[in-house]
């Protein structure tokens, strides 16, 4: 073995759980070796909240799926972003998906790439309420992501953006994006209880059949809660009962 081969990196890992008499893999995870990519804003104004993050308690994060006979998480890193003022996320009647603070409101590029799926046409859902939830149309793998887009970057991942509002979908396949250009409008397609933005960044365009990568968000305001407001640089928004303000739309 040469002196360089001694230092290589990994380029994937494995977790092993060893029971008393047999042990379990995990899947293999690759190494990012290249730097973590830094976005733009997906969004607008204030008021947002990053539910479903990268932790313990987060579906997103304990979402293994098995395609192919591999067990991958596409959802590692993604959040799913929720508008909500004064404790409600809506006001008026809460089957409406137009009373929602998040619906409508417009979702951003936060990096150049070109366009590799731009998929509209689904109805939005009737918002889950106390008596139940229903899907406009039955949930699919197909249709799980509901009116979406996705973006190869760059770096050769891509940014995928779900749930959006039909008809609202501004990019075509093949399109070559710049930062902050408008993708689409927050909807409440798919597999979506409540109206808000679905965002991951993958190794590959597939919703599921990928594994989720980390990032970092240029600039924003974060208040957790029972905190200040403070600024902040290149990092990963996190908490559920976080706020976060991406600043006003650009004139």
């Amino acid at each position: 073995m040469s002196g360089n081969a001694k230092h290589a990196l990994a380029q994937r890992t494995l977790s092993r759980v060893r029971l008393d008499n047999d042990s379990v893999d995990g899947p293999l995870i690759p190494v990012q070796l290249a730097p973590v990519p830094v976005f733009g804003r997906p969004l607008t104004g204030s008021d947002w909240h990053p539910r479903n993050g990268p932790h313990l308690d987060s579906h997103h994060r304990m979402g293994l799926v098995v395609t192919d006979g591999l067990a991958q998480n596409s959802r590692r890193f993604a959040i799913d972003w929720r508008k909500q003022k004064d404790g409600s996320q809506f006001a008026g009647d809460a089957r409406d998906v137009r009373a929602y603070y998040a619906y409508g409101k417009n979702v951003l590029a936060v990096a150049e790439g070109a366009v590799v799926l731009a998929r509209d046409g689904y109805p939005d859902n009737i918002p889950r309420t106390a008596a139940g939830f229903e899907p406009a149309l039955p949930i699919t793998m197909e249709n799980l992501g509901g009116n979406r887009v996705v973006v190869q970057l760059p770096n050769g991942q891509f940014a995928q953006y779900a749930h959006l509002q039909p008809g609202s979908v501004q990019v075509k396949q093949g399109q070559q994006l710049v930062r902050g250009q408008l993708i689409g409008r927050v909807g409440n397609s798919g597999d979506s209880r409540v109206p808000h933005l679905h965002f991951q960044l993958t190794t590959l365009p597939d919703l599921f059949a990928s594994e989720g990568m980390p990032y970092l968000i240029e600039q924003f305001r974060m208040k957790p809660a029972a905190m200040a407001w403070s600024t902040r640089s290149r990092e990963f928004p996190w908490g559920d009962d976080t706020v976060i303000d991406f600043g006003p739309a650009a004139d």
